[in-house]
C-alpha cells in the first residue's frame, strides 16, 4: 500500500478508464434530449456521473471484491486524481498523464512477473525474478510520489493562471467543476 493506505495502482485502472470514457464524449448525443441538457448545464450533475462511474469502473476493474464504502473511499480519491489531471496546463496535464501511463505500463509489469513465478518455481530463477519484482514495486511507489508533487504543482500552477485570466470573475466552484463551454475553443 502506498499514499494514505490507497492501492494506487490496482486503481490506476480506473482514473485511465474514465479518461477513455471522457475522449469518447461523442457519444453523448446518443442519450435523450433531456439528460443532454442537464448534463450540459449542470456541472454538480456532470461530476455526480463521473463519480459513479469512477465506483462502477472500480467494481468491474477490481481483481479483488471490496466493501461498498472501500469502493466509494477509492472512488473519491481517484475523483480527486481525476480532478486535479483536469485542472493543469497543457504541459502539466502531458507530463501527468505520461506519468501515469507509466506507473500503469510498470503495474502491468509487476502483474505479469508475479504470475512467471507462480509458474516458476526454480530458486535461482526466482530470487532473480523476486528482486526485479521489488525494484518494480519501489520504482512505482516514486513514480507515484512523483506524479501527486507534479499534480500539485500543476495544478497551483494552473489555479494562478485562471485567477490571473479571470479576476473580476473568478470562482473556485466553476474553477473546480467547470463550465458548459470553454472560452478559449469558441
Amino acid at each position: 500500500m502506498s499514499l494514505l493506505n490507497f492501492d494506487f495502482s490496482h486503481n490506476i485502472r480506473a482514473l485511465f478508464l474514465i479518461f477513455l470514457g471522457i475522449s469518447a464524449n461523442f457519444l453523448g448525443n446518443t442519450l435523450n434530449c433531456s439528460v443532454q441538457k442537464i448534463l450540459i448545464d449542470n456541472a454538480i450533475i456532470r461530476h455526480l456521473f463521473i463519480l459513479i462511474i469512477i465506483y462502477f469502473t472500480i467494481v468491474f476493474a477490481s481483481e479483488e471484491v471490496l466493501t461498498p464504502f472501500e469502493t466509494l473511499k477509492n472512488s473519491v480519491v481517484i475523483y480527486i486524481l481525476f480532478l486535479l489531471l483536469t485542472k493543469q496546463t497543457y504541459e502539466m496535464f502531458l507530463v501527468n498523464f505520461l506519468l501515469i501511463f507509466i506507473i500503469f505500463v510498470v503495474f502491468i509489469q509487476i502483474d505479469y512477473d508475479k504470475q512467471n513465478s507462480k509458474q516458476n518455481k526454480q530458486n535461482s530463477k526466482q530470487n532473480k525474478q523476486n528482486e526485479q519484482e521489488n525494484n518494480l514495486i519501489n520504482l512505482n511507489k516514486y513514480l507515484q510520489y512523483i506524479l501527486v508533487c507534479t499534480l500539485v504543482v500543476g495544478f497551483f500552477m494552473y489555479y494562478n493562471k485562471q485567477y490571473n485570466d479571470h479576476k473580476k470573475n473568478f470562482s473556485v466552484v466553476t474553477f473546480l467543476l467547470g463550465t458548459s463551454s470553454c472560452s478559449s475553443i469558441k
